[in-house]
């Protein structure tokens, strides 16, 4: 039995540390951004951010890679995401939208909402408060921010669908306002 846990040990161990050494190698030579972007799912959207240029797919989604070096310029930057077409309704996509970088170990989704949520931002609000004012005005849960709220209405519990239907209307009406001051 001593055996037989001395080996589970090992093995443990051994896995540990092989998770560690491939987790820095990629850490050391580059960091991938990735996202979708949803208005509708945007097909042959502009992609920035930080001067590095991309199109998003049929999916909507999209993927940048960086230097380790520009680690510090990411925290807190913004994707900017424009023109494309809005694969929900086939029509073109003329809006902007703004997401601010929060991780680079998940996909960045960028929306209408997230562009209120960046503009929300300012030298003494980071990413995470503005989020959570946003989920406080909207009484939208944070943690669905950072969903794919299209995915949510398509794939999930009745719950989960009735909350990604509240990001939609909230988008609607936020976009609507917009227009409707612009004119």
């Amino acid at each position: 039995m001593k055996i037989f846990l001395i080996l589970l040990f090992v093995l443990f161990q051994s896995c540990e540390n092989s998770g560690e050494e491939k987790e820095s190698e990629a850490e050391e030579t580059s960091i991938r951004i990735s996202g979708i972007a949803i208005d509708g799912y945007l097909s042959g959207s502009n992609v920035e951010l930080l001067g590095e240029t991309t199109v998003t797919d049929e999916n909507g989604t999209w993927e940048l890679y960086f230097p380790i070096s520009e680690k510090e310029n990411l925290k807190e930057s913004f994707v900017t995401i424009k023109n494309g077409i809005d694969t929900a309704t086939g029509e073109e996509y003329e809006g902007v939208i703004r997401v601010p970088v929060t991780s680079w170990y998940s996909a960045t989704v960028g929306t209408p909402i997230t562009t209120i949520i960046s503009a929300m931002m300012n030298e003494d609000k980071n990413s995470s408060s503005a989020y959570s004012d946003f989920s406080c005005l909207s009484g939208i849960p944070v943690e669905t921010l950072y969903l794919d709220h299209m995915e949510m209405i398509q794939d999930g519990d009745p719950e989960t669908r009735k909350t990604g239907i509240k990001i939609v209307k909230t988008a609607l009406v936020i976009q609507k306002s917009l227009k409707y001051l612009s004119k």
